[in-house]
This record gives structure tokens, C-alpha cells and sequence, in this order.
């Protein structure tokens, strides 16, 4: 039987829809011809990579416009990513911690992932990741301890530690939300970027659990690979409002032609025709 590696963004590929995740690594399906990127992938692409560079804590005009135009991020959006990265900056050294390294590999026979952070601090250190979002949710902390992403990464944190030879304790993860926004101010792209720094507790992640899910989903991509045919899963076919980039080989048609039997009604139409008459 052939194995594969796998990543959280697979392993929760293939968890919502068996048959995008076939199309993606086992067929290699081509993706569809009106599927287009969200321009917010580019945004978020270039935050980390500005970050990146100066180990979070810095940022300098040529270093937006060089990430900007790495990810072909709208110049209008300079200001917004701006604001953003100043407010992040402000926290991360508020926070007294060193970032130590970015984009650190965690490879093994079947795992493959990237860490965005690791930092060092007093006491300890810390496993961080950065997300960008539009909005900050509450509802998301309840249940942070049991992500996949978060737990996983934890588990290898004696691994972490040997390789950079961090002092102190694992302490925990660092979520960290950088908030975007639709302000048209210089102010209000100040007050509208928070970046919210969230603490993970080391004791609290389950890193047994989710490693277990982690494997069962292995499993199903290994016997996906050898033969075994995808379920289609019709309620995963929009990601946040966007089509599946393979909807058409599930489907029949591009997302953008539509159904020409489906008919849109308003009242004002429906008062011209003979359906009210």
C-alpha cells in the first residue's frame, strides 16, 4: 500500500469532502477555468512574509511593497497592511517575547507542517501562529485548545526544543489575530487593526486527541490513494462563499454558468408577469 504525508490543510480537506481532497492530490484535477484566489490569501501571504523577515519585529515600506508585490496584493491595500503590521508589532513587543525562528518545517513519514513562530520568553517558550480575519470571533476561544493545528504542532514541542535549543519549559501556543478593515483613514485603520494575542496554556492541549484524528485521517487519505473511491460531501461545495475550485467535476458546469432552468424573482417582476395576474 502506498502512504503520503499530510498536512492540517489536507487532513481538513479530506475530513470535509473526500472528493476535493481527491482531486487535489490524487487525481491532480486541474482547477476550474473561473476559479480565482481570495484576494485576502494575498493580503495574509504577504503580512506573514513582512513578518517573517524580521523575525516580527520590525516592518519598512520596502518590505510591504517587495511582499505586496511577491503576492500580488492591490495597491490599495498598502494602507490596510500597514496598519495592521504596526499594530502587531506593538504587541508582539509588548508581549517580551523573542521570536527565535519562522516557518520552522516539522517533517516525518506521514506528517508534514510549518510552524509560523517560535519564541522565546523568561520563562519559557512558546509555539505561535499568525491568522488574519475580519473580525475578531469570541466564540473561537472556547474550543482553541482542541485545534488541530495547535495540538499537533504541541506535540512535537520536545523536538522543537532540542532543535533550537530553547531554555525553560514549553509554555504553550500563541494564536495570534491581526484584525483587517474597511476603514478609509489613516485613524481608522489604526483603531480598526487590533491584533488580539492569545494564550494557550500547555496543560490545557490535547495533543493526544487530536493526534488520534490526525491518524484516522491518514489512514482514510492512504486508502484514497490506493483505490478506495471519495464520498461527495454537496455541503462543503462553498468555502466562505466561494465555490469549490473542482465544482465543476462534480457538477457538470463552470460555478459562473449557472443553471439557465433556475429563474430569479422580485415583486416587481412578478407584478409584470401573469403569475400575480
Amino acid at each position: 500500500m502506498k502512504t503520503n504525508t499530510l498536512s492540517i490543510s489536507s487532513m481538513k480537506t479530506v475530513l470535509s469532502c473526500q472528493q476535493k481532497y481527491a482531486h487535489k492530490k490524487v487525481l491532480n484535477t486541474p482547477v476550474d477555468a473561473d476559479y480565482e484566489e481570495s484576494d485576502a490569501l494575498g493580503l495574509g501571504k504577504a503580512f506573514h512574509k513582512v513578518l517573517e523577515m524580521t523575525l516580527h519585529e520590525s516592518y519598512n515600506d520596502k518590505l510591504i511593497l517587495s511582499a505586496m508585490n511577491e503576492f500580488n496584493v492591490d495597491p490599495t491595500e498598502r494602507a490596510l497592511l500597514t496598519a495592521m503590521l504596526d499594530n502587531y508589532v506593538k504587541v508582539h513587543k509588548a508581549s517580551g517575547l523573542k521570536v527565535v525562528k519562522c516557518e520552522l518545517q516539522l517533517s516525518t513519514p506521514i506528517y508534514l507542517g510549518y510552524i509560523d513562530f517560535v519564541a522565546q520568553g523568561e520563562n519559557g517558550w512558546w509555539i505561535g501562529d499568525n491568522k488574519t480575519a475580519g473580525r475578531h470571533d469570541p466564540n473561537l476561544l472556547p474550543r482553541l485548545h482542541r485545534d488541530p493545528q495547535v495540538a499537533i504542532y504541541s506535540r512535537f514541542a520536545d523536538e522543537i526544543a532540542n532543535a533550537l535549543k530553547l531554555t525553560g519549559p514549553f509554555l504553550g501556543f500563541r494564536y495570534r489575530q491581526s484584525i483587517k478593515s474597511k476603514a478609509g483613514t489613516p485613524s481608522g485603520l489604526a483603531k480598526g487593526t487590533p491584533t488580539y494575542d492569545i494564550e494557550i496554556p500547555a496543560a490545557i492541549i490535547d495533543t493526544d486527541l487530536a493526534w488520534s484524528n490526525f491518524l484516522e485521517a491518514h489512514q482514510l487519505t492512504n486508502e484514497l490513494h490506493n483505490g478506495l473511491a471519495p464520498k461527495r460531501n454537496y455541503n462543503a461545495c462553498f468555502d466562505y462563499f466561494r465555490p469549490c475550485e473542482f465544482f465543476s467535476a462534480c457538477h457538470g458546469c463552470l460555478h459562473s454558468e449557472g443553471n439557465p432552468a433556475i429563474k430569479i424573482h422580485t415583486l416587481e417582476s412578478l407584478k409584470d408577469s401573469d403569475i400575480l395576474s
